[in-house]
């Protein structure tokens, strides 16, 4: 089955696709809203109708999840906030408060979760206590889980891809001048 089969909005783009091929998360040519499909029943869950909310965003591991970044107008500018939207919940989870600076959040096939606001990486174990904090000396927006969990991947000072298994120090993984800058 392709997701030429699959009953969708005329402009709907797919945006990420679970594992087993179940859920496609879906937004528009202007990244405005989410939306997770089923594909195995064609119910769709709506999770946002706003602008920018599609860009960067994934289904975790297993499909428990989708990870975005939500925004919000203030007096002091566009503010923004990791989200997990619970796809069996219906509900949205900040990772934060709005702030200025926040990336995308990440989760690992075990159910850790990772985020950054500002500066600093949070890794969660998978029950949302906290395991750790990192000042990474930079704002990084998309972060990704190792295969196993045992390391994340974000993009260092120089905008060179980086690996770490606990924290801010890279491992030596790097992207290479063929890859060139903004590699993640």
């Amino acid at each position: 089955t392709g997701l030429e089969q699959i009953p969708q909005p005329a402009d709907a783009i797919p945006v990420s696709l679970s594992a087993d091929g179940s859920l496609v998360l879906l937004s528009s040519p202007e990244h405005r809203g989410l939306e997770v499909l089923d594909a195995t029943t064609g119910k769709a869950v709506s999770i946002t109708d706003e602008r920018g909310r599609g860009m960067y965003a994934t289904l975790s591991p297993g499909g428990k999840y989708v990870c975005y970044k939500a925004f919000q107008e203030s007096n002091a500018g566009r503010l923004m906030a990791p989200m997990l939207f619970d796809i069996a919940a219906g509900r949205a989870i900040p990772m934060n408060a709005f702030c200025e600076v926040a990336g995308t959040p990440a989760v690992a096939e075990n159910g850790d979760i990772a985020y950054t606001v500002g500066n600093t990486l949070t890794l969660l174990r998978s029950d949302f206590s906290e395991q750790a904090t990192f000042d990474l000396g930079h704002h990084v927006n998309l972060l990704a889980f190792s295969p196993d969990g045992g390391s994340i991947a974000y993009n260092d000072a120089e905008d060179q891809a980086a690996s770490s298994p606990t924290g801010p120090r890279p491992t030596g993984v790097r992207g290479s001048p063929r890859m060139g800058r903004g590699f993640y």
